[in-house]
């Protein structure tokens, strides 16, 4: 009876620290790690932002989660439909399919903590390198390129800061959320005619498409 009570509270700890990892850590990290880079893009010092980290820490810790699930929304949507649109052998091994009816705490439970590992690590590289490439260096780049556009002076005025921080950024999560379910299909089908053009025009159609 004593191990299978040991046995029971490992697993409840296993599913608490993955969920932790997997809803709070990533999209924090994310977070951080966007406005971090483009912090220097914007008319904000370091000062203002030691300010607001002291002052209102719940209000920065979720202006960071919640740009960090923005991001990782329309890279989880995308990666999604990349796997049905391309070649099986292309992402079928890195790219879970979205079951219709998820068993998650069966899956947490059935597989190791090092494959959890290495699915964590792999897919906060795969995030960090897609914002990086696709919102990062774009912006940095106009800024090399156009140096007196920057920096970009952002007007924000709370009246009452306490309720109105938490109420844009849950406008903003509900915008983005909506948004992307309302488009996925839209979404899918410019990306599936585009990597038909390109593959077509590059000659790599029977290695990456499924219906050559």
């Amino acid at each position: 009876r004593a191990a299978s009570l040991l046995h029971k509270a490992a697993a409840l700890v296993k599913v608490a620290v993955l969920l932790y990892l997997r809803a709070v850590l990533l999209p924090l990290g994310i977070g951080v790690l966007l406005v971090g880079s483009i912090a220097p893009l914007l008319s904000f010092q370091d000062e203002q932002w030691i300010s607001l980290l002291a002052d209102n820490l719940t209000g920065a810790l979720s202006l960071f989660w919640v740009t960090g699930i923005a991001c990782i929304l329309p890279v989880t949507s995308a990666a999604l439909q990349l796997r049905e649109i391309l070649h099986p052998h292309v992402l079928a091994h890195y790219v879970r399919p979205k079951a219709s009816h998820p068993d998650l705490l069966t899956a947490v439970l059935r597989d190791t903590c090092s494959t959890h590992v290495r699915r964590y690590v792999f897919t906060t590289c795969v995030y960090v390198g897609v914002l990086g490439a696709t919102v990062v260096a774009p912006l940095h780049l106009a800024r090399a390129l156009a140096p007196r556009a920057f920096p970009v002076e952002l007007r924000v005025w709370h009246a009452v800061p306490e309720i109105q921080a938490p109420l844009e950024l849950t406008l903003l999560f509900l915008a983005v959320a909506t948004l992307l379910e309302r488009f996925k299909e839209p979404m899918g089908r410019a990306m599936s005619s585009y990597l038909r053009w390109s593959c077509g025009a590059l000659g790599l159609t029977r290695w990456l498409l499924p219906h050559a």
